[in-house]
C-alpha cells in the first residue's frame, strides 16, 4: 500500500512536470508566433510605405515630364499665336479706320448740304428784299404822279415779272429737294453706312465712291 502511494506521488509529480513543460512550451510557441506576426506586420507596413513613396516619385516625375512637354508646345506655338493676335488687331484697326473715313465723308457731305441750304436761304431773302423794294418804289411813284387811267403793263414788264416768278419757283423747288435729301440722310443713313427705308427695309450700299482718291 505504501508502494502504491509512493508510485501515485511519483506519477503525479511526473504529470505536474510534464504539464509545466507543456505549458512552458506553449507559452514559448505563442510568444514566438506573436513576435513573428509583429515582425511580419512591420515588414508589410514598411514595404507598403516604400511602394507608396516609389509611386509618388513616379507620379511626380510624370507630372514634370508633362509640364515640360506643355511648356515646349507653348514655346513652339508662341510666335504663331502672336502673329494671329497681331493680324486680328490689324484687321480691327483697318475696319475702324474705314468706318471713320465713311463717317467723316458723310459729315463733309452734310456740311456741304448745309452750306448750300444757307446759300439758298440767303438768295431767297435777297430776292424777297428786292421784290419788296421794287414794290415800295412802284407805290411811291404812283402816289406822287397825277392819277390817270390804268394802263396795261408793257410786254417788257410782264416778261420781267414772269422771269422773277419762275426763278423764285425754281429756288423753292430746289430748297425743298435739298431739305428732303438732308432729312433722308439724317434719318435713314447710319454711321456704318446702312440705309434704312420705311416699312422695315434696309440695305448696305457700296460706299467706295465716298472714299477720297489716293494722293
Amino acid at each position: 500500500k505504501s508502494l502504491t502511494l509512493k508510485k501515485e506521488k511519483e506519477y503525479k509529480a511526473l504529470l505536474d512536470e510534464e504539464s509545466r513543460l507543456i505549458k512552458t512550451q506553449i507559452d514559448a510557441d505563442l510568444k514566438a508566433a506573436v513576435e513573428n506576426l509583429e515582425k511580419n506586420r512591420n515588414t508589410d507596413v514598411e514595404e507598403l510605405e516604400a511602394r507608396i513613396q516609389a509611386m509618388n516619385k513616379e507620379l511626380e516625375a510624370e507630372r514634370k515630364k508633362h509640364m515640360k512637354e506643355l511648356e515646349d508646345l507653348r514655346e513652339e506655338h508662341r510666335e504663331e499665336m502672336e502673329f494671329l493676335t497681331l493680324d486680328k488687331e490689324n484687321e480691327y484697326s483697318a475696319r475702324l479706320k474705314e468706318e471713320l473715313d465713311v463717317y467723316r465723308m458723310a459729315q463733309r457731305r452734310l456740311e456741304e448740304l448745309e452750306e448750300k441750304l444757307n446759300e439758298a436761304d440767303q438768295t431767297i431773302a435777297d430776292l424777297m428784299m428786292e421784290e419788296q423794294n421794287s414794290d415800295e418804289d412802284s407805290g411811291f411813284g404812283s402816289n406822287t404822279q397825277t392819277p390817270r387811267k390804268e394802263e396795261e403793263p408793257r410786254p417788257s414788264e410782264l416778261e420781267v415779272s414772269s422771269s422773277d416768278s419762275s426763278r423764285i419757283s425754281v429756288l423753292f423747288v430746289f430748297l425743298g429737294l435739298v431739305m428732303i435729301l438732308f432729312t433722308i440722310i439724317l434719318c435713314c443713313v447710319s454711321i456704318d453706312g446702312t440705309v434704312y427705308l420705311p416699312f422695315g427695309f434696309s440695305f448696305y450700299p457700296r460706299l467706295d465712291y465716298l472714299k477720297e482718291p489716293p494722293m
